[in-house]
């Protein structure tokens, strides 16, 4: 998936109701050419949304307006993408169980 469908994918899916930063952050990356290029060039298991917000705030990139979180992820780019490259994003769901029958059917 490219990372303009990832970010609205996830800006209308999973943020919106939830965060409503993260869901517009989200929709203002996902028509952004510029940063969305900083992104496609990480492997793709690492352009998830919630992985690059998360890395920009811990490594500054925390303004409101938009055009200012855009000059912090441009600035900042170099140590967002290294902390997107040493983490991984925690789900919470179980794997789906296997029932096997508890004796051999005979």
């Amino acid at each position: 998936m490219e990372p303009a469908q990832r970010f609205r994918d996830f800006a209308l899916l999973e943020a919106r109701g939830n965060s409503p930063l993260y869901h517009r952050r989200a929709l203002d990356i996902s028509v952004d050419a510029e940063v969305l290029a900083l992104i496609a060039a990480l492997p793709a298991d690492k352009q998830q949304p919630n992985l690059i917000l998360a890395a920009a705030r811990v490594n500054g990139a925390t303004a409101i307006p938009y055009n200012e979180f855009r000059d912090q992820l441009r600035e900042n780019w170099s140590a967002i993408s290294a902390t997107a490259l040493r983490r991984r994003t925690q789900t919470n769901e179980s794997p789906p169980r296997i029932h096997r029958p508890s004796s051999p059917a005979i």
